[in-house]
């Protein structure tokens, strides 16, 4: 099937779907999410103030900020919203200038940038980029990108930031890793991903970008390719692979683990947790997120890996549940 054919049957599908999706059969139970709930590793946070997924996140200046996504109406959110570990409340961030889904955002440290994304449920990802300076009430925008992405992956390292992966038009999966120079407000392209896919899961790691499984515009696609980028030699190699093919999941780095959580398969979303020692760089299975879930964030903070929000169904079942994990 064409991927623009498979992204237009997974918007009738989204479509189909909007309103309160809780009426809808649930699926079965898993008695190891049950055993999950009541076990000391995970616990229930703080809930999003909103049933929201298809968001994006990032940790910055020790919070946890999330903005966009697709609210329980099925409607594209302009939120930004700031988790803090430390008080266990949230608070609301400024205001993207647009709604956006599937974007990608990133922290320096001083700055926040929210890259790409897609406004409607047409699934046309989009060029612009925008950045929350520091002290700033107002994002800005910033030099647009070479070509629209959206379902990316996106991490600074040293002084750039890297973009791979994704949809670069409605059901065009992304072919050039794009560069952003901080310092100049400028984009380039560097080497092309060698596996091409979106909902694709990534992290930044001792210089260079880690990107893990993903899809190609379908639930029945999922791969468990690992690919690795040095930006520097502007080049790729291959990593281990995961054991579990997946798409539309969250992962984050905690003391030298990379966790991989949740995902989307055609008849369910998944609970099970990979972690990688990055090491040794081999994988192993780890007790399951409490609530299985897709479209979600995952990231690491307070000595923490925190799961936020998402879907727990298939395509559209957003969730305000937020669950913490301490290794």
């Amino acid at each position: 099937m064409r991927d623009d054919v498979m992204v237009g049957a997974w918007a009738v599908l989204v479509l189909a779907a909007c309103g309160d999706t809780r009426d809808a059969p649930d699926a079965p139970i898993d008695a190891s999410v049950v055993d999950a709930a009541t076990s000391s590793a995970w616990r229930s946070e703080p809930a999003v103030p909103e049933r929201i997924q298809e968001i994006t996140g990032a940790v910055h200046d020790g919070r946890l900020w999330i903005a966009g996504g697709l609210d329980a109406s099925g409607a594209t959110s302009s939120a930004v919203r700031i988790f803090d570990p430390g008080t266990s409340t949230w608070s609301e961030g400024p205001s993207l200038p647009r709604p956006r889904h599937h974007a990608m955002m990133v922290s320096t440290g001083d700055d926040l940038y929210l890259i790409g994304g897609m406004e409607t449920l047409e699934f046309d990802p989009l060029e612009t980029a925008w950045v929350l300076r520091d002290g700033a009430s107002a994002w800005q925008e910033i030099a647009p990108l070479p070509e629209g992405r959206g379902a990316a992956v996106a991490e600074v390292i040293g002084d750039r930031i890297v973009v791979a992966g994704g949809n670069a038009t409605r059901g065009g999966l992304a072919t050039s890793t794009l560069r952003y120079d901080l310092a100049n407000d400028r984009w380039d392209a560097g080497a092309a991903i060698p596996t091409q896919r979106e909902h694709l899961g990534g992290f930044a790691h001792d210089g260079e970008l880690w990107v893990v499984a993903g899809r190609r515009n379908s639930l029945s696609t999922n791969t468990d390719v690992v690919e690795i980028y040095d930006p520097i030699a502007d080049a790729w190699r291959t990593g281990p692979s995961i054991a579990t093919a997946r798409g539309g999941f969250g992962i984050a780095v905690l003391e030298g683990i990379a966790y991989a959580v949740g995902g989307e398969q055609p008849d369910r979303a998944l609970d099970s947790v990979e972690a990688l020692d990055l090491a040794t760089e081999t994988w192993s299975q780890i007790e399951p997120v409490p609530t299985p879930r897709h479209g979600h964030v995952v990231l690491a903070a307070a000595g923490r890996v925190w799961v936020v929000g998402g879907g727990d169904r298939p395509t559209f079942a957003a969730v305000d549940v937020v669950e913490s994990f301490a290794p």
